[in-house]
């Protein structure tokens, strides 16, 4: 019995490895831009597509841009960084060195640091084009806490001070202005690029503490990682 459950489970994770590699190589071979950030949208055979503004954006209603697409160019700096930290786990679950995918993390967190950052006024941008400023100057919760854990993730794979900085700029923004502190301390949906609150409600259909908690947990044990390091 126990020989047939550990021949189940060898065979079981196995399989998760191949998958996990298959996944791995479908989103660097099909799903990033040559510069390296990924595409918004696919067609069902992986073709990029013009991305479109849903009528519901991330649970909260809001007016179609019927007929408008962001052109090819356009990325998300919240799901591109968290890809990065999330390959580099993958990494390590694999057994692979987090090198490997040097690369691809570094070119992903260079451009957020470059042109998703706010480095005026705090924080992190939605989306904007590859290689050009970004014209929507909103700020969303998401992005926030998966930039905060990517950054320090490059900051300790390159040892680059322009990583260590993103990640103190996004902390500083999230704590003084994202957080409400008489709601329990749970996270504003959606900020004004000076930090004014646009929506003040704390929860709707997408945004529950999948993104924050995790974020916090995973902040503070890289944060625990580095210390134990310079000591």
């Amino acid at each position: 019995m126990i020989a047939r459950m550990l021949k189940t489970y060898v065979v079981a994770r196995s399989a998760n490895r191949r998958r996990l590699l298959e996944v791995i190589d479908l989103i660097l071979t099909r799903m990033l831009q040559p510069a390296g950030t990924g595409y918004m949208q696919f067609s069902l055979d992986f073709e990029p597509l013009p991305a479109i503004l849903f009528e519901v954006e991330w649970g909260s209603d809001e007016e179609p841009e019927d007929g408008v697409a962001r052109p090819l160019s356009y990325t998300s700096y919240g799901h591109n960084v968290e890809f990065a930290w999330l390959l580099l786990h993958a990494a390590d679950v694999l057994g692979r060195a987090r090198e490997e995918y040097a690369g691809v993390v570094e070119r992903i967190c260079r451009q957020c640091c470059e042109l998703g950052i706010d480095w005026d006024c705090g924080g992190v941008y939605i989306e904007g084009p590859t290689d050009a400023a970004p014209t929507v100057l909103h700020k969303q919760f998401w992005q926030h806490a998966e930039v905060l854990i990517g950054m320090l993730d490059a900051w300790e794979l390159f040892g680059d001070e322009r990583y260590w900085e993103a990640f103190c700029n996004v902390h500083r923004f999230v704590f003084d202005k994202f957080i409400n502190r008489a709601g329990g301390g749970e996270w504003y949906a959606l900020l004004d690029r000076d930090g004014s609150v646009l929506w003040d409600y704390l929860g709707h259909a997408w945004k529950i503490s999948y993104h924050t908690v995790r974020s916090m947990i995973q902040v503070c044990a890289r944060l625990h990682n580095l210390l134990e390091k310079q000591r």
